[in-house]
């Protein structure tokens, strides 16, 4: 009956474990152009991209791989510098989301 107990608590473990690394993630590869790279998706899954850089906004569709990851760009979005933020959102149909947000420091005034 140990055994028994022992054998569920650690499936329900396992289980457990898998699905909190099956969330989305998205991450900033690079910003000039504004680039990302997901993973985690459910495989082939649609996945809509939402640039928010601003004054800029850009939306992509894409679809992840068999391996749920996809790397996307907004060609002619680039972002400021100085001040604001940055905000990018990769919605899956079935996965759920993630953000990457960049709050920008402030530069110094021009003398």
């Amino acid at each position: 009956m140990k055994v028994a107990f022992a054998a569920v608590v650690f499936a329900l473990l396992v289980f457990a474990g898998s699905a909190a690394a099956a969330r989305p993630t998205l991450r900033l590869v690079a910003t000039s152009p504004t680039k990302v790279s997901g993973a985690h998706f459910k495989a082939r899954e649609r996945v809509r991209v939402v640039f928010d850089l601003g004054a800029q906004r850009f939306v992509k569709v894409v679809r992840a791989s068999n391996a749920g990851a996809f790397t996307t760009s907004a060609a002619d979005a680039t972002f400021d510098r100085c001040g604001g933020s940055v905000l990018i959102r990769a919605i899956g149909a079935v996965s759920g989301a993630a953000t990457v947000k960049l709050q920008l420091p402030a530069c110094a005034p021009n003398p």
